[in-house]
């Protein structure tokens, strides 16, 4: 008697496709759990001055320097902070940056103010301004202030 060996033939095709998915749908699961792992760590770290974690995603992307002394980017593609940018700038101790996320505006523009009294420039200032803005969360924007730049986007 012979018994046709197609229909086993497609059996196992399908059988090879399912665990193929199977697999697939494993790694795929994987590669997400892994990237909001990784995303969730470097969250959670603290950047000098701040004494507490970042309210945005941090990552980090080397920083391009600019024969005038500008240099991006403050965030990268995805809008996090650049960890590179925050680091350039927190070394010069500009007082927005530790002003933390119950910062007022009136409290920021005075720090903004002792900030450009103490040599810092408009532009570095509000390149400070901008993370401390996005690192704390404070969800507000100032009145121009007297040496910062009047495209700067912490301003109204």
């Amino acid at each position: 008697m012979h018994v046709p060996r197609e229909p086993l033939a497609m059996g196992g095709s399908y059988v090879s496709k399912g665990l193929l998915a199977v697999a697939l749908l494993i790694v795929v699961v994987m590669a997400v759990m892994a990237y909001n792992w990784k995303r969730t760590t470097i969250s959670a770290a603290i950047l000098p001055p701040a004494t507490i974690p970042s309210k945005d995603a941090i990552c980090s992307q080397p920083l391009h320097h600019s024969i005038d002394g500008s240099f991006s980017p403050l965030f990268c593609p995805g809008g996090e902070i650049n960890r590179d940018a925050w680091t350039y700038i927190a070394a010069d101790g500009p007082e927005v940056m530790e002003l933390g996320p119950n910062a007022n505006p009136q409290g920021v523009m005075s720090a903004i103010q002792q900030d450009l009294q103490n040599s810092e420039s408009g532009s570095r200032e509000c390149n400070a301004a901008l993370l401390a803005a996005a690192y704390y969360g404070w969800d507000f924007r100032l009145e121009p202030i007297a040496g910062l730049p009047l495209d700067c986007p912490i301003l109204r």
